[in-house]
């Protein structure tokens, strides 16, 4: 309305609207944009994908249903929570339908791939409904359980905003496996003609010149022979050996993460709103749209603000402040502070605002005339300001009625700094470090001033003591960041071990999650290491459009965002046991079957790898339309998902965790008793094997 306004006067003008709300309301429609153009990009893919393993377009019904189905229940049942409840992240409705597309379909995928398979072999589809539900439904369950545990780790972090992205995960990884769990198979059920074993089997037999249909892809070529190299010597050795090699310089960049709390990581960057904070920036302090302030209340007993001692409380706090900020880096000046014991307009022979050469504030008293070196006005106090007529009384009767409280009754007033640093940048910790220090150094001296002054205020100043607050942007920013990282070991730790403790019951195997365990530390570490070189050590600049211009960099000054970590952490260790749990539990059943351990292990391997393979390019597919976002922060914590998910399914899975189940293979199941190895059951695999080379080998 603004630039219709100046357009129709004829203006050369530019005029733009700036500040924390109108950023806020610009990230919120980026957000709803960016979920309607990565839905439009995602889900062909993805689909296609599905097709592809699946190779029945008839069963493609099924995971559409499926996903429209949990999508819209998990995003009807949020809405009434996100609107009369708490305010929401802007990231958690995007986060919600790109996990419920990847989940979706990944579990409808887990459970078709299997009733296919037992169609193949000659099941009825009663009998291949019921091993789908026994062995793929086991797995999706354990799967859902292990994500909601990780999302639910989410809700413990003092970020409101990451709480709600983490309640709306759960609530979305629900709905998937419920979904899952009753739809396919009661529309399998109920449409036997249509979805039925013979059905299937009919049009299976029709496609001349494909063995096994596309179920059977690359099961007899590429995934055998990765499955003997890793399980063998001395693949079994020299791989995981291989594999840290290239993890482990990774892992070290880590070790120089510096978190970033740029304002320009948490908005669109091409908006006109952050134009035109840019612009403001750099023509103004930065400060400016984020003043930081401290708390003074006058005491208990109903004090107010209206006296001498009350005003020297505040001079001196004021007074500490700038002593301890006036140097490198914060460079506060006397001009930076307002409050109502300090004069709003400059001394010409002190200075600006009343400071003096020494550099120290020259204060106001209530009522007192009298002079010394802090206070040199003499009868200008602040009781004659409020009255007295002309543009100085009118300047510090505004700063009085924004400064001192109204509502209580004049009992405290607020110190008002602006500082002249970006209030988003690295300078944010010592600032709040070093103001804290400067405020309990004054109120630490506040006792030796009231004996001083000779009235009995020592009970009422140090209760005022207790109650002196920094606050505003800066250290909300600092307080959530500090308390997050604080809990992040716990959350992490109490993460894992509610996560490995559902597997090892599960599967009634008590240590084979914790060989899990080993297989997924430092792959993912070196995730978080990679996202470090990219976004906080600039790695990939060289590409077209520059920092910032791209979403595999940061814009200038942004690094790695403090919450894409925190956000991740917990996540991407869900998903990398996602696909681990479910060549598991094939390994298991072979196992239980009467291979041995290597076969098994193979066995296993094989006969998941095409399908985890494409759950994982589902995944990773769904959580990468984060990369085509408008906000960096999106952008980053995109990029750690669909990474780490490509980790697990490329390296952890394929590698890692076939090499780990076979060596010290006694660990794999214990406590439980697995038969001797038998003879094999070569009519089940015989698809997956070359004739001269079985699993026993």
């Amino acid at each position: 309305e603004l630039r219709a306004e100046a357009g129709s006067n004829g203006s050369d003008h530019s005029i733009s609207l700036t500040g924390q709300l109108a950023l806020f309301t610009d990230t919120l429609t980026s957000t709803r944009h960016d979920i309607e153009k990565k839905d439009l990009v995602v889900m062909p893919f993805a689909l296609l994908v599905l097709a592809a393993r699946v190779g029945s377009l008839r069963l493609m019904l099924i995971p559409i249903c499926c996903l429209i189905l949990s999508l819209s229940s998990a995003l009807g049942l949020f809405l009434p929570f996100a609107v009369f409840v708490v305010d929401i992240s802007p990231l958690a409705p995007s986060t919600m339908v790109f996990l419920g597309i990847a989940l979706a379909i990944d579990y409808s995928l887990f459970m078709l791939t299997r009733y296919m398979e037992e169609v193949q072999s000659g099941a009825s589809t009663e009998m291949s409904l019921k091993s789908m539900m026994r062995q793929s439904g086991h797995v999706v369950m354990i799967s859902a359980s292990v994500l909601i545990i990780c999302y639910v780790g989410v809700l413990f972090y003092p970020s409101g905003g990451i709480a709600t992205i983490g309640l709306g995960a759960s609530l979305t990884v629900f709905l998937c496996a419920a979904t899952n769990l009753m739809l396919t198979p009661s529309l399998i059920s109920t449409f036997p003609g249509f979805f039925g074993a013979e059905s299937a089997r009919s049009r299976i037999e029709r496609r001349a010149g494909r063995r096994c249909g596309r179920i059977s892809c690359c099961s007899g070529g590429c995934w055998q022979r990765i499955a003997h190299v890793v399980t063998k010597q001395p693949g079994v050795i020299l791989i995981p050996i291989a594999c840290l090699a290239f993890l482990l310089p990774a892992c070290a960049v880590l070790m120089h993460y510096h978190e970033s709390f740029a304002n320009t990581l948490t908005f669109p960057a091409k908006s006109d709103t952050s134009l035109a904070y840019h612009q403001l920036i750099s023509e103004f302090p930065a400060g400016k749209l984020s003043p930081q302030y401290v708390l003074i209340p006058a005491g208990p007993n109903n004090a107010t603000v209206r006296s001498d001692e009350y005003f020297n409380f505040s001079c001196d706090i004021a007074n500490a402040l700038l002593q301890e900020l006036s140097v490198e880096p914060f460079h506060l000046k006397a001009t930076d502070f307002l409050s109502p014991a300090l004069l709003p307009v400059p001394v010409p022979s002190l200075g600006p605002s009343g400071s003096s050469a020494d550099g120290e504030l020259k204060c106001l008293r209530w009522n007192s005339t009298a002079k010394d070196a802090r206070h040199p006005f003499g009868p200008i106090t602040a009781e004659v300001l409020l009255s007295l007529p002309g543009d100085v009384g009118e300047s510090y009767r505004e700063q009085w009625n924004k400064l001192v409280s109204y509502k209580t009754g004049e009992h405290s007033s607020l110190l008002m700094l602006t500082v002249p640093f970006d209030p988003f940048s690295d300078t944010l910790w010592p600032f709040v470090i070093a103001a804290r220090n400067a405020i309990a150094k004054a109120t630490g001296n506040r006792t030796a001033d009231a004996h001083v002054l000779g009235k009995d205020i020592v009970t009422t100043v140090d209760d005022a003591q207790s109650n002196v607050m920094l606050f505003g942007t800066l250290t909300v920013v600092f307080d959530i960041v500090q308390v997050t990282y604080g809990r992040l070991p716990y959350i992490v730790s109490g993460t894992v071990i509610a996560v490995f403790s559902l597997i090892a019951y599960a599967f009634k195997a008590a240590l084979a999650p914790v060989k899990m365990l080993v297989t997924v530390v430092v792959p993912l570490a070196a995730v978080f290491g990679i996202a470090v070189w990219v976004y906080q050590f600039g790695a990939l600049d060289w590409l077209p459009g520059g920092p910032g211009n791209n979403p595999f960099t940061s814009p200038p000054g942004g690094g790695f965002y403090w919450a894409a970590p925190v956000f991740t952490c917990t996540i991407i260790i869900g998903l990398a046991l996602d696909y681990d749990v479910f060549l598991f539990a094939r390994v298991i059943e072979l196992r239980k079957k009467g291979y041995s351990n290597p076969a098994a292990v193979r066995g296993g391997l094989t006969l998941t790898g095409p399908t985890i393979t494409a759950a994982g390019l589902i995944m990773a597919i769904a959580f990468g339309g984060l990369l085509l976002s408008d906000v960096p922060s999106n952008n980053q914590i995109g990029f750690v998902m669909a990474f780490g998910v490509l980790m697990d399914t490329f390296v952890i899975r394929t590698c890692l965790v076939p090499s780990v189940l076979t060596l010290a293979a006694s660990l794999n199941y214990w406590p439980q008793r697995m038969p001797e190895p038998g003879p094999l059951e070569v009519e089940m695999l015989q698809h997956d094997c070359e004739p001269d080379e079985p699993f026993s080998r």
